[in-house]
Order: structure tokens, then sequence, then C-alpha cells
């Protein structure tokens, strides 16, 4: 919260548990980016309860996980395929949307050394710009065989 108050100084943060907290507001929309990968697994149909409970009628859910074809690593306790994923979600949300995103490959690891690494980072927006337009145009979009994240927009029922 510190960080995000820093860089954000003129909105209000609250931390609050979702899962054992009262949290009296509803809200339109919610955004798990990179978060539910990080919720113990007895824990997780609790959490998606809890967060469709403070969603508006028809509200949004914004979430992006790593997909299954990156390892767990030590501070994740699972990663997802589209399947596994609905699954906790299903109950309480409609899938709107489901993109496969992040495709990895030889090439974009050697273009990630090149743009950032212990010894430079490249500070070129002329360069910087020509990295991003490429990984747009080729990396960022890929299918459940290639991407290293999954991004759905659910609705909830």
């Amino acid at each position: 919260i510190n960080l995000a108050k820093a860089l954000n100084p003129n909105i209000n943060y609250i931390k609050q548990d979702i899962i054992n907290d009262t949290i009296e507001r509803k809200f339109d929309a919610i955004t798990l980016i990179e978060v539910f990968e990080h919720i113990p697994l007895e824990l997780c149909n609790d959490f998606v309860k809890s967060t469709s409970k403070i969603l508006n009628n028809n509200g949004i859910l914004y979430l992006t996980v790593p997909h299954i074809n990156n390892p767990v690593n030590d501070k994740h306790f699972q990663h997802f395929s589209y399947n596994s994923l609905v699954k906790y979600f299903e109950n309480e949300f409609t899938v709107e949307q489901v993109y496969y995103i992040q495709k990895y490959d030889k090439l974009l690891s050697i273009l990630n050394l090149l743009m950032t690494n212990k010894v430079w980072i490249i500070n070129s927006k002329f360069i910087n710009s020509i990295f991003y337009r490429l990984y747009k145009k080729i990396y960022f979009f890929a299918d459940d065989k290639t991407c290293g994240r999954i991004y759905l927009k659910l609705k909830k029922k």
C-alpha cells in the first residue's frame, strides 16, 4: 500500500481481509491481476464467493493468472489451465472474454536479455518503442499451448 500511495497519492487505499472482514461497499468492477495464484488452495472457493459478494449485480471481474505452461514458483500455490481456473468461478460468474497472452519463445528471451539485464538497461525511447511494437504484434497474444498467462473477463451472475 505504501508503494501504491507513493505512486498515486490521491487515491484512498484500504487493507481488508476479503474472506473474514465485513465489507459494506459494493463495486462495479474488481481487478485481480496476478493475485489468484497467491491464494492458498483451501481458501480459493471462499475467496471467489467473497469477491462476488462485494460486486454489484452484473459487476465485472478482470483476472490474469499464470498458465500451467509456466512452472509454479515458490510464491505461487498453483498455475492454471482455462478449465482449472473456470472451475473456481463458474458458480458465481460467467466468462465474457478469455485471452491467452504473453507468448514465450527463445527470440523473446534474447530480446528481454538485451533490453534489461544486470549490466545495462536500454532507455532509448526509439528502441523501446520498436521493442514494444514487436512484442505487441508478435508476442502479446498467444494460444493455450504457447501462452504464459490467461486473462478472463467475468460477469457476476
